[in-house]
């Protein structure tokens, strides 16, 4: 089982035969990190409570992307439409500058972003977001992370695969590739279905060796 980042190397180190590669695990762990990051298939999707009283609300710390934002009662229900910040002096101007949010942008302040909001809050009001996460990086000081949690798999494959350069013709590669993307093609498909309606998939089962890199 795979649930923290000393498993992750133990898991990484069994899979990959290679003593003299030992040293370097934290490395490709640390490559498969960037590698999911920057992959447009891979979604970690969290939801965040917020009271709001007000313009510039902080948003948390591995905001990545907006999802969704709507309000959540008692009172008010509904969605609140994410639009460019350059559309709220318009919003505010059809809505008036004080109210119920109806629009919201994402402002980058200082390096940190914000919700601004058409009209900007007149009162507090319990709002839902959901958000694409960053992937928070796993070290010693921080052993697991909610993606760990969710996709050891996807973790273990990529950390495997930025072994790579070191393998040569390992027949592993091409096994490891195959398992990668085939769960990664699950994932985005799964996310189109989130997104617009229909049936999630669940993962398959599969004959081992019937794999093929891409």
């Amino acid at each position: 089982m795979i649930t923290n980042y000393t498993e992750l190397q133990a898991a990484v180190k069994n899979w990959l035969l290679r003593n003299d590669l030992t040293a370097r695990i934290p490395e490709f762990i640390q490559i498969a990190e960037v590698q999911l990051r920057d992959d447009d298939r891979v979604e970690l999707i969290e939801v965040n409570d917020l009271n709001v009283t007000g313009d510039d609300h902080a948003l948390p710390p591995d905001f990545r992307n907006p999802d969704s934002l709507y309000h959540d009662g008692p009172t008010h229900f509904g969605p609140i439409d994410f639009v460019r910040a350059d559309e709220l002096g318009r919003r505010k101007a059809d809505l008036g500058t004080t109210g119920t949010p109806r629009y919201a942008a994402v402002i980058d302040k200082t390096g940190a972003p914000v919700l601004r909001f058409a009209p900007v809050p007149d009162a507090t009001f319990n709002i839902r977001l959901t958000y694409e996460a960053e992937i928070d990086p796993l070290s010693a000081s921080n052993p697991t992370n909610t993606f760990l949690d969710r996709r050891p798999d996807l973790y273990l494959y990529a950390s495997l695969l930025a072994a790579e350069p070191f393998l040569q013709e390992d027949s592993r590669v091409a096994l490891w590739h195959g398992l990668l993307n085939e769960q990664l093609a699950i994932m985005q498909r799964n996310k189109k279905n989130r997104k617009f309606g229909g049936r999630i998939s669940m993962r398959p089962r599969r004959s081992i060796g019937s794999q093929v890199r891409r």
